[in-house]
């Protein structure tokens, strides 16, 4: 909501940042027993674990940890479990996204399985050096659609 109170919507141009639209999905998105092993595991430690290998270095961590929504773990475990019942009806394959940005060090949702449902799908893919969490490396939506351009 924030986000789009400050943004001029470029009109039918759309940008997938490090995901897909089959998101579980062993070669195509995340593996289900990955996303099992997040929701089990999140309320021993495992969000932390997750926000690790989301922003894969210290100093994007530390900088994500001062804007990050303070939730707990029985939230975020109530909201993956929803998101995984939802993942496991089959959705129609195809995208709404003109193209995709994907980041080489996404440790969330493996590279190749991004490339590899972009390619299906026709959508063009661009490659960034990057982890899951991305965000920190534009300053404007502008940044975004121009990275995804080439």
């Amino acid at each position: 909501e924030i986000v789009c109170k400050n943004v001029d919507v470029v009109s039918g141009a759309s940008v997938a940042i490090n995901g897909t639209p089959i998101a579980m999905d062993a070669e195509l998105g995340v593996s289900p027993e990955l996303l099992d092993g997040t929701i089990e595991n999140v309320d021993r430690g495992g969000l932390a674990h997750f926000n690790r290998r989301m922003c894969r270095d210290r100093q994007t961590l530390e900088r994500y940890k001062q804007v990050a929504p303070q939730r707990d773990a029985a939230d975020v475990k109530q909201e993956l479990v929803a998101l995984r019942e939802n993942l496991a009806v089959p959705h129609a394959r195809q995208s709404i996204f003109q193209r995709a940005l994907i980041g080489q060090r996404d440790r969330i949702v493996p590279p190749e399985n991004q490339q590899r449902c972009w390619e299906r799908l026709d959508v063009p893919c661009s490659l960034i050096d990057a982890p899951h969490f991305p965000f920190f490396l534009f300053h404007s939506w502008e940044e975004v659609f121009g990275a995804a351009d080439h």
